[in-house]
């Protein structure tokens, strides 16, 4: 895949997580705000006696040194290409059959269907021991030339990987469907290894197909314990803030020449063609609505050099130095100026839980949008802008795995509470003091709990900003 289409990709990668990634809504749900409702009939099971016995990442000793990535093309390349009947049932049928409780999946259709992907799985349990994966994309040098991973086939691969956990769930068989997920969510932090958002967004997709395999776990009957092993996973899962300084300078990197446009004076001729060269760049990468032909950079150059040359000089550069200047590289340091500020007020906030940075993300996009409806004719508007990704929605993502990830270590708390109290739900959340209850890092704080009709209601607490159909609701009885 060629960077070139990245912006199409990172909006249609945030949609479909926003989209098929989501579960289906549980019938039950349809009068409560669209809320996804999750009834659960859980067996009490305590924490295991040796405690981290179940792993849902590989550990130091299991793994061996290498490169992770030779292994997951080969797992591709191993998927049944050639057999059309397979090919056919999985594109019309898989979506339906992770959506389906498992006591109604056709079991031997789908052994038969996953039989035919032994040579892929054996890939990836290859894959997956591996100590690194380095994708190797060049990005330093090809910038949006560089080619990607095969995204699509991952996420593929991920799905179904699912259906083999759900499977394995269906039968009883507690071990191998761990074992699947380990797989599972190994795969999705290596596919985040490259570093561009596109990938973590795939790498959370691919994780939000193994925790809904893990909440058919948690539900199945007399299923171990899995507070550790989920409390044990990587946090953030999914840390974009590599992603983030590689989207932070990839104009940059796909324009090396921007680099010395504030301490290099350039020549008339020199400015005017790194100019136009990035006008056809920015045109054969479809990004904005850019002008073409000669016309285009010289009419943008004309009409944005008296703001231009007023900007410098406020900044810090006197008349003459401005004037010294050809008017093309007056106008491009002038809009690389604007754009590092604007973005910098976007990607600051990476660096703090998404919990701190909720509201930062907020105004900062606000002042983008304002800052664009002020420039929004074609020919004066700072097209470096189109560059940048939906940031506050893509880091929302991320937190969003971490609620869904926690608020299963909560419901294991409360079944390992009802292993130690003869299969009572505890009254509250502080009733739980064996291990550590974690709060919502959407917000900070604890999730909601309360006892209903004899059902222990958990859920987290949607902000003015939520959509509800992003949140969960679980609704568990103790299963006598």
């Amino acid at each position: 895949m060629n960077r070139k289409y990245f912006c199409f990709f990172v909006i249609t990668a945030i949609m479909v997580n926003l989209t098929e990634i989501r579960p289906v809504l549980s019938d039950t749900s349809k009068d409560k705000e669209s809320i996804r409702v999750i009834e659960m009939s859980i067996t009490p099971a305590g924490e295991p006696k040796e405690a981290l016995k179940y792993k849902l990442m590989p550990g130091f000793a299991d793994q061996t040194p290498g490169n992770a990535a030779i292994f997951y093309l080969m797992a591709i390349e191993r998927q049944p290409r050639d057999d059309q009947v397979i090919i056919m049932k999985l594109k019309d049928n898989i979506n339906d059959w992770l959506k389906m409780p498992v006591d109604e999946l056709p079991r031997q259709e789908l052994k038969n269907i996953l039989n035919s992907f032994t040579f892929a799985f054996h890939q990836l349990d290859r894959a997956v021991l591996r100590e690194q994966c380095d994708w190797q994309v060049p990005l330093r040098t090809e910038g949006f030339n560089a080619l990607m991973a095969p995204l699509n086939e991952f996420r593929h691969l991920g799905k179904i990987l699912a259906l083999q956990a759900r499977l394995q769930i269906a039968d009883g068989k507690y071990n191998e469907a761990i074992h699947t997920l380990r797989n599972g969510f190994t795969l999705a932090r290596h596919v985040a290894e490259d570093p561009m958002l596109i990938n973590d967004l795939v790498g959370i997709g691919i994780a939000t197909f193994m925790h809904r395999e893990v909440e058919q776990f948690i539900r199945a009957s007399d299923s171990p314990n899995l507070y550790w092993a989920l409390s044990a996973l990587p946090r953030p899962f999914i840390d974009m803030r590599r992603a983030m300084e590689c989207e932070r300078d990839i104009i940059l990197m796909e324009f090396p020449a921007l680099r010395d446009l504030e301490t290099k004076k350039l020549t008339p001729q020199q400015a005017s063609t790194l100019a136009n060269d990035m006008f056809n760049r920015l045109s054969e990468l479809g990004v904005g609505d850019m002008p073409n032909g000669q016309l285009g950079p010289t009419a943008w150059v004309m009409l944005q050099y008296h703001n231009a040359r007023a900007y410098l000089i406020e900044h810090g550069r006197s008349p003459d130095q401005v004037e010294a200047l050809p008017a093309a590289q007056v106008v491009l340091l002038y809009q690389l100026k604007e754009f590092l500020r604007i973005r910098d007020q976007l990607f600051k906030w990476f660096n703090v839980p998404y919990s701190k940075a909720r509201d930062g993300f907020k105004k900062a996009e606000d002042d983008l949008s304002q800052y664009v409806s002020k420039t929004r004719e074609k020919m004066t508007r700072n097209y470096f802008l189109d560059f940048l990704p939906a940031l506050g929605r893509a880091y929302y993502l991320t937190a969003r795995l971490e609620r869904n990830i926690d608020i299963l270590r909560c419901i294991e708390a409360v079944r390992m509470y009802a292993a130690d109290h003869n299969g009572q739900l505890p009254g509250s959340l502080d009733d739980i003091t064996k291990v550590p209850v974690p709060p919502d890092p959407l917000t900070g704080k604890m999730f909601s709990y309360k006892i209903v009709d004899g059902k222990a209601v958990i859920e987290s607490i949607l902000t003015p900003d939520d959509d509800p159909k992003d949140s969960s609701r679980y609704e568990l009885t103790v299963r006598k």
